[in-house]
């Protein structure tokens, strides 16, 4: 088993304050932490940052210049920028972490009986997996988003659905390691029940493993949001969201470009910041990831997670690669 994936790694890691000050020892997630931490400000204090409502529209001041009452202006309607960016934050942050919360719980189920039960049922639930991770994740939520329609709950059905598999593959391979550890194996002939032992012995790494992975996902999972919001696909105007303030200000391009660049930034130091502090909880958690990431080839493995032969790299002893999975989730809508 590659020692990046390794779940007795993580959990050999000691938990709450020494992990914490780990991450607080690197410099890149006291920075990733400083931004998330306004970026959070922005959304719980939206209200106070800015009084106006985020869809109140007042065409006698379009294009007003930023000022002590407008910080940031107004759009090309009257409404506050700054009021609909702070009020985005929320709606993106919500929608990503309905998104990951979906795709974590269907990934780890799916994964863990697949991985346990093996047999038909492995090969059952694998061949799904594969029917999903063939086509790119942008191509098939812009499909799926053409079926159900356009509006948040929608988006994130959409982009859960075209996730799940690369999540329950990676829980899969933990669980081919797992079951086969000398304490699963004790328990199993002491007569532990399958879903005790689970639950027990099982399910706690990979859950762990699978919330690194989700964090290094946050980005991936707002790009996707904001590209179907920006093609009209996505959130419904009035309601303030980045890619539809990207979408309504397009427009304005050459004359009001601030107009795309507010919403613009704050799509990319969100990204950004969760891929610093994903990196840094990876690399906390498993110092030797970190060296052997620096030192590895990047061509030794297909960012799809497969081998050089066209195989699926994980096997009864347990995924071959945690970066090549998650790089595979990432990269799904390229």
């Amino acid at each position: 088993m590659s020692p990046r994936t390794s779940p007795e790694l993580l959990m050999d890691a000691a938990p709450g304050g020494t992990l914490l000050r780990q991450l607080l020892a690197r410099p890149t997630a006291l920075a990733a932490l400083a931004l998330l931490c306004v970026i959070l400000s922005m959304a719980v204090f939206a209200p106070f940052l800015s009084p106006r409502h985020p869809a109140d529209v007042d065409i006698t001041r379009k294009f007003e210049a930023p000022s002590l009452e407008e910080p940031l202006g107004t759009d090309h309607l009257g409404r506050s920028v700054l009021a609909r960016l702070c009020h985005g934050t929320r709606v993106s942050l919500v929608a990503v972490a309905a998104i990951l919360t979906s795709i974590v719980a269907v990934g780890l189920t799916a994964g863990c009986v697949a991985g346990y039960a093996g047999g038909r049922v492995d090969g059952l639930l694998m061949r799904a997996c594969d029917v999903f991770m063939t086509f790119p994740t942008f191509i098939l939520a812009l499909f799926l988003v053409g079926l159900l329609g356009s509006g948040l709950t929608n988006v994130i059905i959409a982009v859960a659905c075209t996730h799940w598999a690369w999540y329950a593959r990676f829980a899969r391979g933990l669980v081919l390691g797992l079951k086969q550890r000398e304490y699963v194996l004790a328990a199993r002939a002491a007569g532990t029940r399958p879903a005790r032992l689970v639950l027990r012995h099982i399910l706690p790494p990979v859950l762990a493993q699978m919330l690194v992975m989700a964090g290094l996902d946050v980005g991936h999972m707002l790009l996707h949001v904001s590209g179907l919001s920006f093609l009209g696909l996505g959130v419904r105007p009035p309601t303030p969201e980045w890619g539809v303030m990207i979408g309504d200000a397009r427009e304005y391009i050459g004359t009001h470009p601030e107009l795309l660049l507010y919403p613009g930034l704050m799509i990319f130091v969100t990204v950004m910041a969760f891929n610093l502090l994903g990196d840094a909880l990876r690399d906390a958690l498993d110092p030797a990831a970190a060296r052997e990431t620096d030192c590895a080839p990047h061509d030794a493995h297909d960012g799809d997670g497969l081998d050089g032969s066209g195989e699926y790299a994980d096997t009864e002893d347990g995924p071959a690669d945690f970066e090549a999975t998650g790089a595979g989730a990432r990269q799904g809508a390229a």
